[in-house]
């Protein structure tokens, strides 16, 4: 591989250490790969925080978009990133700056159901991340988080397998809730309409979510 591929493979697999050395040899800390990816764009999606921190202090640009209109902000909201989002923004990065298909930071954290969704959602809102921004299909972060079909049925004659793939679905489950009712508490605007005039509360309905319906529901 050339240089270049080495720094970013090398932020890619979190090795700070050969990203320090790359950068103090005078790579320029904000190349691409051909697909528009910065090393701060790799190592974001991957939380590897050391590294990232290190390039953000050799002056990586925090608001680079790749080819997709991609940020290393996206990519940190979308994995549950915690701290690498604070350092991003900490760093500069733009909580609203939107992809190509129209996608933010905080859909893309409303989107995925881990640990730390909720702690970065109030970070990016925070941060003064537009609750009400849609993208190409006039989806809102709301819309985004209720999107989902309902957890499979409990599985009385299943193995050990589809009983932990259960449980993992009712935590994701959990988790999305607080998700909705986060962004409720904090200002969503419930009758907002999609590209094909549905709201939060139609789209939830259809994927028969009974608890998420209840909650927008009741506002």
């Amino acid at each position: 591989m050339d240089r270049i591929s080495n720094f970013l493979t090398a932020a890619d697999n979190g090795d700070t250490a050969k990203v320090m050395e790359d950068l103090n040899q005078g790579i320029d800390v904000n190349v691409t790969d051909e697909h528009g990816q910065t090393a701060l764009m790799l190592a974001a999606d991957h939380g590897h925080v050391d590294t990232a921190k290190i390039i953000l202090k050799h002056g990586a640009l925090p608001n680079l978009q790749n080819k997709r209109g991609g940020t290393a902000l996206m990519f940190a909201s979308f994995n549950g990133h915690l701290e690498i989002v604070r350092e991003l923004l900490k760093a500069g990065a733009d909580v609203n700056v939107k992809a190509k298909n129209g996608v933010t930071a905080l859909m893309q954290a409303a989107i995925m159901q881990n640990q730390t969704a909720v702690q970065i959602i109030n970070i990016l809102l925070d941060w003064k991340a537009d609750i009400h921004a849609q993208d190409e299909e006039g989806y809102t972060a709301l819309m985004r988080a209720v999107d989902f079909p309902p957890p499979p049925p409990f599985p009385p004659f299943g193995g050990a397998k589809d009983q932990e793939e259960y449980g993992s679905s009712k935590q994701r489950e959990e988790i999305r809730l607080m998700v909705v009712k986060t962004l409720v508490t904090r200002g969503a605007d419930l009758d907002l309409s999609d590209q094909r005039g549905r709201t939060a509360l139609e789209i939830a309905r259809i994927n028969r979510q009974t608890r998420i319906s209840e909650i927008l529901g009741s506002k």
